[in-house]
């Protein structure tokens, strides 16, 4: 069976693209084309392989709660099971941006796990800097809820070039002609996200897929962003009681700018949070709202001085 391991990597539709090929799983297996349930974090509701990169991580952190339900003894035999009854399909696709995080020992297991199968690797690129915005909101809004100002984590992110190595490590391993790199603009051009990525992979043609793709794990408001990153700063504070509490904050704050209206928002917010650290995070978001001016987001004059030294011109990535 031919296996495609969509990598992501973070930050790059991948949300949007699993919500779609989840919806779309009895379709696409009707036209020959798996998209696993093994690896799921939640079996049935579950839309993306995460289990199956994370199987793979020696040593996870803390805040990688779900790495230790997941062993490799156990996932990738159950994988093998999946692909083998699934008779009457000769493609599967796999999706998950944890395996973008891979090492090079871990990725060198993939081929005999899934032996006497065709390995393929898509990537999906966008242009750096954009891609290091995004995912420091997603630090800020997600484990492992970063402290950090957006200027020093870019200036120290952007140079690591993180894009050229994983599109790097995955040729070696897996050969280039193995890796397809899919352009992120691509999947933006209109219509379905997902309908996008599967005709780059040379996917069946499905009546199903929605008009216009909603855009899954969005990004918020510049100031929510700023005001969750303060509220990272109020310790002992454990990752699943946090997630909860932001979602609820997330759903509470009115749309745009926060600041705009002060007392509305901060009564709104306030009384979105409940549980046993209420007290104390009710009071940081009063300090918050206090507070003259809050760290503003980037300028353009500031991007292209990042980009600029972080050896990064201002072309997408194709």
């Amino acid at each position: 069976m031919r296996v495609i391991l969509h990598i992501g990597p973070g930050k790059t539709a991948t949300s949007t693209i699993q919500h779609e090929l989840t919806k779309m799983r009895r379709p696409l297996a009707r036209a020959g084309w798996l998209y696993p349930r093994t690896g799921l974090l939640h079996r049935w509701r579950g839309t993306a392989q995460h289990g199956i990169g994370y199987s793979l991580v020696a040593r996870p952190a803390e805040w990688q709660r779900h790495h230790r339900r997941f062993p490799a003894q156990k996932v990738w035999p159950a994988l093998t099971r999946e692909l083998a009854r699934a008779r009457r399909c000769d493609t599967a696709l796999i999706s998950s941006e944890s395996m973008a995080n891979l090492d090079r020992e871990a990725l060198e297991r993939i081929p005999d796990l899934l032996w006497g199968h065709e390995v393929e690797i898509v990537l999906v690129e966008r242009e750096p800097l954009a891609r290091m915005e995004s995912l420091y909101a997603q630090v800020i809004k997600a484990p492992p809820y970063s402290k950090a100002f957006v200027r020093p984590f870019l200036r120290r992110a952007l140079p690591k070039k993180a894009h050229e190595i994983t599109r790097a490590l995955f040729e070696q391993v897996f050969s280039p002609e193995r890796v397809r790199i899919v352009p992120y603009e691509a999947l933006l051009a209109g219509g379905s996200v997902g309908a996008r990525f599967l005709d780059a992979l040379g996917g069946p043609e499905l009546s199903k897929w929605p008009k216009r793709s909603v855009v899954a794990n969005k990004s918020p408001d510049w100031s929510v962003l700023m005001l969750l990153r303060s509220l990272n700063t109020v310790g002992d504070v454990a990752f699943e009681d946090r997630r909860k509490l932001y979602a609820a904050i997330l759903a509470a704050a009115p749309e745009g700018d926060i600041r705009a209206d002060p007392e509305k928002s901060a009564a709104r917010i306030r009384a979105a949070i409940k549980g046993p650290h209420r007290d104390r995070l009710r009071a940081a978001v009063g300090k918050w709202f206090a507070l003259p001016e809050i760290d503003p987001p980037l300028t353009d004059a500031e991007r292209a001085e990042i980009r600029a030294e972080a050896g990064l011109d201002r072309r997408p990535a194709a």
